[in-house]
This record gives structure tokens, sequence and C-alpha cells, in this order.
């Protein structure tokens, strides 16, 4: 569905088969936008701790795929105030956006 989404001029790398995802419910998707080498993890609904994990996950992803920049993009229905990362995941390049949809509207 993502590569639907994407202009055929733009290489991808979209990897869901994680070998850790396996022993836990939280599913992934890294994508990797060759020409300017961003790695995008997508996820919804997640938890603080999952979301904890995958701030963690994507920047230990990002540094081994020497990548320019690393986003975790969330969508959640949750009406309290958003998980946001340290200080210092930030500082090491992490961008994080979340979307959150209002199931009253």
């Amino acid at each position: 569905m993502i590569r639907t989404w994407m202009a055929p001029s733009i290489q991808t790398s979209i990897n869901s088969d994680d070998p850790e995802a396996r022993s836990r419910s939280i599913p992934s998707i890294q994508t990797i936008l060759s020409w300017s080498r961003i790695l995008i993890e997508l996820l919804a609904m997640a938890t603080m701790a999952e979301l904890k994990e995958h701030f963690n996950r994507a920047l230990k992803y990002g540094k081994h795929l020497d990548v320019r920049e690393v986003w975790v993009i969330h969508f959640t229905c949750a009406t309290k105030e958003p998980f946001w990362p340290s200080s210092k995941q930030l500082e090491a390049g992490l961008n994080v956006v979340h979307f959150l949809h209002d199931l009253e509207a």
C-alpha cells in the first residue's frame, strides 16, 4: 500500500519483516527513501512503552543504515497528551509526529 503513494521515480526499500517483532505484538514498517536516506517508521495506537521501544529502535536502525533523517510517525485516537522522545533522543536526530484522530468528529 505504501508503495502506491510514492512516485515511481522515488526508489524505496520497505521492510515489515522485523525478526524482533515476532516476539511481540507491535507491528512495524520501516521505509527507506533511497534518494535522501530517510528512515520512516510507522505505527498506530502505541502505548507509552511501545513508543519508547520504537524511538530507541528507530535510532538504532537509522545509525546502522547510515540515514540522514529518522522519523517515527504515530497515528492514534488517544485523548491524552502524546508521548514525546527525550531531549537526548531528539539531539540524536529522532523526529516524531503524532496524528491524533478525533473519534467524536
